[in-house]
């Protein structure tokens, strides 16, 4: 399989017209509570946020939706408490992005779609002087991927399962090495160095799976940030 590392296969921003093309691919890439419709999409985008494509041929095979707003990671009263909820929000002048569905078809994980998705969202972060970086992580690892569905394939790590519940059960933060079992945190420590900062139950109620929870991870736009930034830029040099 060709990786995606040509110039023809660089982010471009999506618009309502692709609306179509972007719940197809989100029907390749999450499991059904999770696929977003065409009417949802085009909310989204209604509401000023910004959806980044990487297409191989017709389809796309990897998107990362953002918007811009506040936030403080200090402040955890004023922080959406539904997926729903921070996806309602207009995007907004403000000091951060707010990244959400990042997603790569299953048989282009791996290569670099996710690592050009991000490079173009920072790109577009530094440019709007943003301080913030937060992403809402799905935590697939804490009970592994339904056999029932294609889209996953996490297996279940006892570890992070258990310091999840004594957290949410009164018990401190767990270590954020155990986060990142999680391979999807992992990518996103790998990629931007973030810390995991809380853990919001029923976050996502329909995805009975992780019993709706999401972990919310941040990072900042500081010097050490701009440089792993510039590092970043090879992944679109051609080979």
């Amino acid at each position: 399989m060709r990786d995606l590392v040509s110039s023809q296969h660089l982010p471009v921003e999506l618009g309502p017209a692709d609306a179509a093309r972007i719940a197809r691919l989100e029907r390749r890439c999450f499991i059904p509570p999770l696929q977003a419709s065409e009417e949802q999409i085009r909310q989204r985008l209604a509401l000023g946020h910004t959806m980044l494509g990487i297409a191989a041929g017709a389809d796309l095979v990897g998107m990362l939706a953002f918007r811009f707003g506040t936030f403080d990671p200090a402040d955890f009263a004023s922080f959406p408490k539904t997926f729903d909820e921070l996806c309602l929000q207009p995007s907004r002048r403000g000091n951060t992005i707010f990244l959400y569905n990042l997603e790569v078809e299953p048989t282009r994980r791996g290569t670099l779609c996710a690592k050009r998705l991000a490079y173009f969202a920072f790109k577009m972060a530094f440019l709007s002087r943003c301080t913030f970086g937060v992403a809402n992580c799905r935590v697939a690892a804490y009970r592994g991927a339904d056999p029932r569905f294609s889209q996953e394939r996490t297996k279940p790590k006892a570890r992070l399962r258990r310091a999840i519940d004594e957290h949410l059960a009164g018990g401190p933060l767990p270590a954020q090495e155990v986060f990142r079992d999680d391979p999807t945190l992992a990518l996103y420590h790998r990629l931007t160095e973030c810390r995991f900062q809380w853990v919001i139950p029923d976050f996502a109620p329909s995805d009975h799976a992780t019993r709706g929870l999401r972990v919310i991870a941040y990072g900042r736009f500081d010097r050490a940030a701009r440089q792993r930034f510039r590092a970043l830029s090879w992944v679109n040099r051609e080979r």
